[in-house]
């Protein structure tokens, strides 16, 4: 998850830096929080071979946001942002943690005093990282905890975003 969030920070101060050397009309950087939620499919994975199959889970969750964008005519601009779930989540007896990230063309039709709407599309895609942990105790040690494996599996997505800024 760090080389994501190094990533789209660099990405963002790289957008803010150039866009004084292309006369931006105006550039933006952010931080945010909020939620996210999608049922699950209700499908049983049986995912360590036991015989127990554990279901699914829906998406919730706290959410971390960084982005940014740069307009460099009056309407037309690009920005990327990047996504991610604040604490791992339990999938199927995994621990897991979705990112996702995308690169926009942003299109402000017109602009007034008061509001500005705009519209986002672009490329992305979402990277899941699993993690198992097991805790293992000693009557002498103590108990401890490690990590036994950690999978990821990326996925390309598209994106469209409508928004008003006031």
């Amino acid at each position: 998850m760090l080389r994501f969030t190094s990533t789209a920070l660099a990405v963002c101060a790289g957008l803010i830096a150039s866009s004084s050397l292309v006369m931006a009309q105006q550039a933006n950087a952010y931080f945010g929080v909020g939620t996210a939620y999608d049922t699950s499919n209700g499908q049983a994975i049986d995912t360590f071979g036991t015989g127990n199959p554990l279901g699914t889970p829906k998406l919730t969750g706290l959410f971390l946001d960084v982005g940014g964008s740069a307009m460099f005519t009056p309407h037309w601009g690009v920005g990327a942002e990047l996504n991610w779930r604040a604490a791992q989540g339990n999938y199927t007896g995994l621990n897991y943690r979705p990112i996702f990230y995308d690169f926009n063309a942003v299109w402000q039709p017109v602009k007034s005093k008061r509001v500005v709407p705009e519209i986002q599309a672009g490329l992305g895609g979402v990277a899941l990282h699993f993690n198992e942990n097991q805790t293992l105790c000693d009557q002498f040690a103590g108990c401890s905890t490690f990590n036994v494996g950690s999978e990821s599996s990326n996925h390309f997505q598209a994106h469209f975003g409508l928004a008003a800024r006031f």
